[in-house]
């Protein structure tokens, strides 16, 4: 039961050219005021894929020597691993600093009293969901005043990404696809239920509203380019990196096509331990099965992740359990309406 999968790698300059500026602005701000005798901690915080470790990158590349790095790639137990000395301490993937179990905050805790020291100051990165969690439950924002929230890009955002991500040429856009125009309808899929826990798969049409919006062109916004983006943009939600990635999966024999950006992120249909299962996966964003059956240990974890990689929402690789990135919004959707993420 295996399965590959990541949102591809985005830089500095791409997320600048996507028109997040202030963004970088405000770390290199917060910094320089540090330097100045100004105490403060950083957390950056954002979706997954989002591009938080670019920030930190920026932070890293503009301060260099005054820099040291720390990047938590797993779920840490026992005692905190060495940090770097340096006036200013880049840590990320804060989030692997808790689970949701008994004794689960203690290495956070430490983490904070560390921080709390004001030895030196602390850019650090966090899962949004794992951090709105926090934040309700514990003093983890008193630590971190400065919060730079990486923003969700509209669909001009995403063409300026796509466009200094892929470099050029870049594909031909194209009209129709390989049947010879754009489906201006689509099946959706909803679930109609039944008795008991039952339910019912029933389609539903759904208007494109990428077609309609292609008809309305202008030289500066050529109608097949635009529909491109604003679907690219509606499908990831303006996640950076699930952007690309849709828009890496669209391009076919170097063109692309509104209807070429296929829709895949559908409805869940999973029971609670399985929506459990899953919650803890979307706030590590990447975490091994062993640690997934040690938080969970009154679900049948194998059972769980059998259900969620059939419908196509993680992925596993080496081991290691992660939400695939065009199921991104699916899962946040689902966990939202059980009140498991805010």
């Amino acid at each position: 039961m295996e399965g590959g999968g990541s949102a591809l790698p985005i830089t500095v300059q791409d997320l600048t050219v996507a028109g997040l500026d202030e963004q970088f602005a405000a770390i290199e701000d917060a910094v320089e005021r540090y330097l100045a005798g100004d105490l403060s901690n950083v957390a950056v915080v954002s979706q997954p894929f989002a591009g938080r470790e670019v920030f930190l990158d920026y932070a890293e590349e503009e301060f260099g020597a005054a820099t040291g790095r720390l990047t938590f790639e797993e779920v840490v137990t026992g005692e905190l691993p060495e940090f770097p000395v340096a006036e200013i301490v880049l840590v990320d993937n804060c989030h692997y600093l808790y689970t949701r179990e008994i004794g689960g905050f203690d290495v956070l805790e430490r983490f904070l009293d560390r921080v709390a020291t004001l030895d030196a100051m602390y850019v650090t990165s966090w899962n949004r969901y794992a951090w709105a969690y926090l934040s309700a439950v514990s003093n983890v924002d008193d630590a971190f005043p400065e919060t730079i929230e990486i923003p969700r890009l509209d669909a001009a955002g995403v063409r300026d990404l796509i466009a200094s991500y892929h470099g050029t040429p870049l594909p031909m856009f194209v009209e129709a696809d390989e049947g010879g125009r754009m489906k201006t309808v689509d099946l959706a899929w909803e679930s109609l239920p039944l008795w008991g826990d039952r339910k019912l798969p029933v389609p539903r049409p759904e208007l494109q509203p990428e077609y309609v919006l292609s008809g309305l062109r202008s030289e500066s916004d050529p109608g097949i380019e635009a529909a491109v983006y604003r679907r690219i943009a509606r499908l990831s939600e303006g996640d950076p990196g699930v952007a690309v990635t849709i828009w890496e999966q669209s391009v076919r024999d170097g063109k692309i096509a509104p209807s070429y950006v296929q829709e895949v992120d559908q409805p869940l249909e999973i029971d609670d331990d399985e929506a459990f299962v899953l919650e803890v996966i979307l706030t590590n964003e990447r975490i091994a099965r062993e640690q997934i059956e040690r938080i969970c240990t009154d679900i049948p974890v194998e059972q769980a992740l059998g259900t969620l990689l059939a419908q196509g929402v993680i992925t596993i690789d080496d081991g290691r359990v992660g939400v695939a990135p065009e199921r991104l919004y699916s899962t946040v959707e689902h966990l939202a309406r059980r009140q498991l993420v805010w």
